[in-house]
């Protein structure tokens, strides 16, 4: 039982009946206006972390399992689309409010106040079509609930290695959902009851680099609208959840508690006033020392540092401090490592969500390896402790600065210009951003949540259209892949996707289908005829090669006389084996210009195509036309292809500078002497960007045993462009020695080299063996080049997947995994014989279209 309360004045109710009986009789206007202006503040900085997570993907596998769960209708997920069961609502928005580990804390409790609140009163809120004065009281009631359960035991739940967010956070869902769904008070205790059984979350992701800390506030959301659901059924759960022998505090902290520090002043002192918001994307412990090592920065710069020792409190130091953390697993492990991030702001003099795109930054790293950690307590919690950092100079001088707490607090005079500014750059900095912001200020006065929900899709579309650099809060590298997503096969094929150039026609990717028959098909069902395609792709294996012939007077027949340019691909085997070859097509409405550097003899081939700027060549072999040139040399093979690609150009008035992609189809037994095709490839290729720079076209390398003609080590494929060139790298370091880029830009289309799942920084394989690993990983490599040219999986316009012998068996199980990235974006998949990696099990090859 509860001991008398300011608030209350009843000694013989439990805490859950306190909580039950304060959060029914709320009312706004019992509100102080001081309290509902905190309560507003951090619903928009809730909004806008959430936001900040739709535009990095940092949520992906919450979002898809959301949308698989679907149900009715009932509330909005806060990346856009179809509406889900309110349920699935909190669990998304949960996780994403909290991906980025830049959403607010409460320090006293060190729970994430907002994230387990904010995504149950939206869910319920736009089930039961609540007003927005009913959101915000809800939303009241759940945040000081989470402040004042995880302050009642101070570091309890941490110490025992469970996330207190996740512990608390269920309650405080489950009570602003009760009050939302209109339960009395009895069946509110009830839902704190239920609640009960449902809190977890467990801690050991620190030491692994784990996203399961992400999930918590969806849990807690997800768990806390179930809860109270189950109540308003007759479902019950214990009225002495919280103090009982078996209660939380007794089981979970390891200390039972006396119920009166839970609920004192409840309605009178109001704990989440006292809620601070984080100006930098980690772990709140180490706040207070990042401000202190931005004051400490100007002293330092440009002087060598020999040691940086920096003072945390003990509660603190097992989660930000200790061997290893100088280099951390994955960019949620760098948030929680005090030392990486203390280097970062010496050297950068900022942590922004864009500071974890790079793990692999030496510089970093060396100055990580000199950071000490002394324990000092100064009392107090310990996310609420003064920072104090100095540095030992080379010189033999020692500097140093610290502040009296973290920024962003409730003490912060530019509290409100920080939530305001950060909300406005997550949300991406548009105008419909201004508008989600004056939604919020003015939510009391709002007749449903209907007008936020709208400005929110609204502000996220204007993020996620805008161009490169245009503003917002930076673009983020996903250096992904230890969560792979398992899942189902669309029920759905992909449909061709089309790129609209100004005012021109609209080009058509198709995906490949089982020979000319089924390329006929495909092109009656994209409402196209033959006369409109500008290139063709064969994608042959042995046995269609043996029968050449054959292709060649399906091909015939197809094209009724037309010359256009087609390019021969041998292929280990077809994925979908109804016919011995697959043809890939290309159309332009109208047709293009045709282009013939010479007549076609056999696979010496001289038809090009001119469509809008893009200039497709034919395939290229190396022969001429008395055939095989270069027999048993794989390099002057190799150099002869490209030169034949630049006396292709010629004919159209270009140089091989113009060339945007080539991709290499060489034999397993050249593997080891590939990589010295970079020389040729600089003599040939290379041009000069729009801005000054050098560029290499995209690039991909596929083995394939099965040659076009006896003797032939390798074949290109090539495009290029008449358009302006340039090179779009999300700040992949590498690239820049190589003679080839992530993706080049020109004109209306982003042409991309081919992925696996290779370390950007490193070049080194990753996840050999495991088909979705690699496939998770590949796809957010592309997704970054995407951002970088400002764009997202919806632009893409095609996808070439070549999967190796080992990787087929697995290859269906990635449809739904692509689809989250890339929509239903046309997708051509053939077996090779083996890739340049022998660890890679697939590469993947994309076009977009730019905006």
């Amino acid at each position: 039982m509860t001991e008398p309360t300011g608030g209350t004045g009843r000694t013989d109710r439990t805490v859950a009946q306190e909580l039950a009986r304060w959060a029914t009789e709320l009312r706004l206007a019992d509100v102080p206006e001081p309290v509902r202006a905190a309560a507003l503040r951090h619903l928009l900085d809730g909004l806008g972390t959430a936001a900040a997570a739709v535009r990095y993907r940092a949520a992906e596998p919450a979002l898809a399992v959301a949308a698989d769960l679907g149900g009715p209708p009932e509330a909005s997920v806060l990346r856009g689309g179809p509406k889900v069961g309110a349920p699935a609502a909190a669990l998304a928005n949960g996780t994403l409010v909290h991906a980025l580990d830049f959403d607010d804390t409460h320090a006293a409790g060190l729970v994430h106040a907002t994230a387990p609140v904010l995504p149950a009163v939206l869910a319920v809120g736009e089930e039961a079509g609540a007003s927005g004065a009913e959101v915000l009281t809800a939303a009241v009631v759940g945040l000081e609930t989470v402040c004042r359960l995880g302050a009642a035991a101070p570091h309890g739940f941490h110490a025992r290695g469970l996330h207190a967010t996740s512990v608390c956070g269920v309650f405080a869902a489950a009570l602003a959902a009760a009050r939302l769904y209109g339960l009395v008070p009895d069946q509110v205790v009830q839902a704190l009851g239920i609640a009960g059984s449902q809190t977890g979350g467990l801690m050991e992701f620190i030491n692994t680099g784990a996203s399961t800390k992400r999930l918590h506030p969806g849990f807690a959301a997800h768990g806390g609208v179930l809860a109270a659901r189950l109540a308003a059924r007759g479902a019950t759960g214990p009225a002495s959840v919280f103090e009982g022998e078996y209660g939380l505090y007794g089981v979970l902290a390891g200390r039972r508690i006396d119920g009166g520090t839970v609920v004192a002043g409840l309605g009178e002192r109001w704990e989440l006033t006292r809620i601070t918001v984080k100006p930098y994307p980690v772990c709140q412990l180490s706040h207070a020392p990042l401000d202190a090592a931005a004051a400490l920065r100007p002293r330092v710069a440009g002087r060598a540092v020999d040691e940086v020792i920096v003072q945390i409190h003990p509660d603190a130091a097992q989660f930000v401090c200790g061997p290893g953390r100088e280099r951390p697993a994955s960019p949620y492990a760098a948030k929680f490592s005090l030392p990486w991030c203390l280097a970062a702001m010496l050297i950068d003099g900022a942590v922004t969500v864009a500071t974890f795109d790079d793990l692999e930054r030496e510089d970093l790293a060396s100055l990580a390896a000199r950071v000490r950690h002394e324990i000092a307590d100064f009392g107090g919690a310990a996310a609420d402790q003064p920072g104090r950092v100095s540095a030992l100079l080379a010189d033999g001088s020692r500097v140093a600065a610290d502040v009296p707490r973290s920024g962003g607090g409730p003490e912060d005079p530019g509290l409100d210009d920080l939530v305001r500014a950060k909300a406005l750059a997550n949300l991406g900095g548009g105008p419909a951003a201004g508008r989600v912001a004056a939604i919020v200020a003015d939510l009391a006065a709002q007749p449903s949540l209907a007008p936020l929900m709208t400005a929110l899709t609204e502000a996220l579309t204007e993020a996620l259209t805008a161009p490169a650099g245009s503003g917002g809060h930076g673009r983020a590298v996903r250096t992904v892949a230890r969560e792979v997503v398992r899942a189902a096969s669309p029920t759905t094929a992909p449909r061709p996707r089309a790129i609209r150039t100004g005012e021109d026609p609209m080009t058509v990717h198709l995906p490949a289908a089982p020979g000319y028959t089924g390329a006929v098909a495909g092109l009656r069902t994209a409402g196209l005829d033959v006369a409109d395609v500008v290139h063709i792709v064969e994608y042959v294996t042995a046995a269609a090669l043996a029968g050449y012939d054959g292709v060649t007077a399906a091909r015939e027949r197809f094209l009724g006389g037309r010359a256009v340019p087609v390019a021969t691909v041998p292929v280990a085997a077809l994925l979908d084996a109804a016919e011995p070859y697959a043809v890939e097509l290309t159309a332009y409405p109208g047709g293009g210009e045709p282009v013939e550097a010479h007549p076609d003899t056999g696979f010496h081939r001289g038809s090009l195509m001119i469509a809008g700027d893009v200039v497709y060549l034919p395939g290229i072999a190396p022969c001429d036309a008395g055939g095989l040139v270069h027999p048993g040399d794989f390099r002057a093979q190799y150099r002869y292809c490209l030169d034949r690609a630049a006396d292709l150009l010629k004919a159209a008035g270009l140089g091989p500078g113009a060339l945007v992609r080539t991709v290499d189809y060489t034999t397993t037994a050249t593997r080891a002497e590939y990589p010295r095709c970079g020389r040729p490839r600089r003599e040939v290729l290379g041009g000069t960007g729009t801005d000054g720079v050098a560029v290499f076209p995209g690039a991909a390398g596929i083995l394939v045993d099965q040659p076009l003609l006896p003797g032939a080590l390798v074949s290109l494929q090539a495009i290029a462009s008449r358009a302006p060139l340039r090179t779009v790298n999300p700040g992949w370091r590498r690239y820049e020695s190589l003679t080839y880029k992530p993706g080049l830009a020109a004109g209306e289309m982003l042409f991309m080299s081919g992925f696996g799942a290779l370390e950007p920084a490193t070049q080194k394989a990753i996840f050999a063996g495991d088909l979705l690993a690699q496939a998770e990983f590949t796809y957010a490599g592309v997704a970054a080049v995407l951002r970088e040219a400002g764009l997202d999986g919806r632009d893409v316009t095609h996808l070439i997947e070549y999967v190796t012998p080992e990787g087929v068996a697995g290859y269906p199980e990635l449809a739904g995994l692509r689809e989250r990235y890339f929509g239903r974006a046309p997708v051509s998949a053939v077996v090779c014989s083996a890739l340049l990696r022998p660890e890679f099990l697939i590469e993947v090859v994309p076009v977009a279209a730019l905006r």
